[in-house]
């Protein structure tokens, strides 16, 4: 592989590292409740409501308290706590999924290099991740990524490593997360935690399958169809892939 094995793995976020919806859509279904609404779907529409409105903000500090407040108002909800109490629970709430601390802990015994990249509230990401202390290299938000342009955070990522392409391995938990990258030869790996039996984690998954990202690019209007190299529903379990397809690779050189 040009530029050696992949040695170094850059994570997206949400619901990829954190139980992200399961914090956040109990938070905004008790907002309804307190307001006299009971939502069927307990709060999945108010949290693709208020992901909209974090977009919006861009990932600013405090934009999760911002947004949360923005949302009450939108709703006409009179009874709620301050977005800074909100940010507070969402703190106390939002922590990583049971599988991320082994296979951080196994990833870093073999030598990777872990980073996150991601446009969240800083406080909040640095606050959930603060379980995680001392498991990677960097982490970057907005606030540290203040010239992005129209390049996504992810690309803005890439750039900064100073690593090659083909030695990066992109995590995230969902194929829009995976688009918003595009720089060419970094690898892909969807970590699929609806569908944890989704495919067989030692083989890529092919083009023209199910795993074809929809024709869409972040870069321009060039139509880009993206493949994933790695697609299961355990981060331990692609942590493992990578250790044998980094074996298997250095074996070839």
């Amino acid at each position: 592989m040009p530029g050696g094995p992949a040695d170094t793995v850059l994570f997206s976020w949400r619901d990829t590292l954190v139980c992200w919806t399961a914090a956040v859509e109990p938070l905004l279904y008790d907002l309804a409740r307190r307001n006299g609404h009971s939502p069927l779907d307990r709060g999945r529409d108010l949290r693709r409501r208020f992901e909209a409105l974090l977009r919006e903000l861009g990932g600013e500090r405090r934009a999760f308290a911002t947004a949360y407040e923005l949302l009450a108002e939108e709703a006409g909800y009179r009874w709620r706590d301050a977005g800074s109490a909100a940010l507070t629970t969402a703190l106390h709430t939002c922590r990583p999924h049971p599988d991320v601390a082994p296979a951080v802990e196994l990833a870093a015994r073999a030598g990777f290099r872990l980073v996150v990249a991601s446009d969240e509230d800083p406080e909040l990401v640095h606050g959930a991740l603060r379980p995680l202390d001392g498991a990677f290299a960097a982490v970057f938000t907005r606030r540290d990524v203040r010239d992005c342009g129209s390049a996504s955070l992810v690309d803005q990522a890439l750039a900064r490593l100073d690593v090659p392409a083909s030695r990066i391995v992109h995590v995230a938990a969902s194929r829009s997360q995976l688009n918003v990258a595009g720089a060419p030869g970094v690898r892909r790996a969807w970590l699929d935690r609806r569908s944890p039996v989704a495919a067989d984690a030692g083989h890529p998954v092919s083009t023209g399958g199910e795993g074809v990202v929809p024709p869409v690019t972040p870069h321009g209007d060039r139509l880009l169809q993206l493949q994933y190299d790695w697609r299961g529903g355990s981060l331990l379990g692609l942590v493992e892939w990578l250790g044998r397809r980094r074996a298997v690779e250095t074996a070839g050189l």
